[in-house]
């Protein structure tokens, strides 16, 4: 099992992987929310991160998991975000609404 602290101090961190950027969250974008608050956000150009504001939870670091997967495989952000969003609804709008 995973620490809480380890999981803590992962969850910390505004940029995931290196390859994606997660800031500034401003412009055109789009994302996706699950269930667990887990969301998941692409400009469709560089930007492809997740967040919690409930903190680390499993959904977080699975899907922390699977971009650093996704970036390792070459996939584009927009690739990438599409195998994501597991067929959830798209909110489309400017990413400064996440902030």
């Amino acid at each position: 099992m995973i620490s809480e602290d380890k999981l803590n101090s992962q969850a910390e961190t505004y940029e995931w992987v290196d390859g994606y950027d997660a800031l500034p969250l401003s412009g055109p974008g789009r994302w996706t929310t699950h269930p667990d608050g887990t969301t998941i956000y692409t400009d469709d150009n560089t930007k492809l991160f997740v967040k919690n504001k409930q903190g680390t939870t499993i959904g977080l670091v699975e899907a922390v998991i699977s971009i650093r997967k996704l970036f390792a495989a070459g996939k584009t952000p927009t690739e990438a975000f599409e195998q994501l969003r597991s067929g959830s609804s798209v909110t489309t709008g400017d990413l400064s609404e996440l902030a």
